[in-house]
């Protein structure tokens, strides 16, 4: 089986809030990693909300998993 890659990231930062969402298609049967600067958050849903800590460059990756299955990371 082969899952998607998640798609259509949309990064939102108001003020030290980071929104961070993405589209899949079957959305309900995946849960997700989010890479964010080298460290790995798992969600259960299509997003995620971060605290700066900093307003250096931050790096964001995305990738679905299902049943031990994990599709390669987005790039964003």
């Amino acid at each position: 089986m082969s899952l998607d890659i998640p798609t259509s990231i949309t990064i939102v930062q108001n003020i030290n809030i980071l929104d961070i969402s993405w589209n899949i298609p079957y959305s309900d049967i995946y849960t997700y990693d989010v890479s964010f600067n080298g460290t790995v958050y798992e969600s259960q849903s299509t997003s995620i909300q971060f605290q700066l800590q900093s307003y250096n460059e931050q790096r964001i990756q995305v990738r679905s998993k299902f049943q031990g299955e994990q599709s390669e990371y987005s790039s964003v």
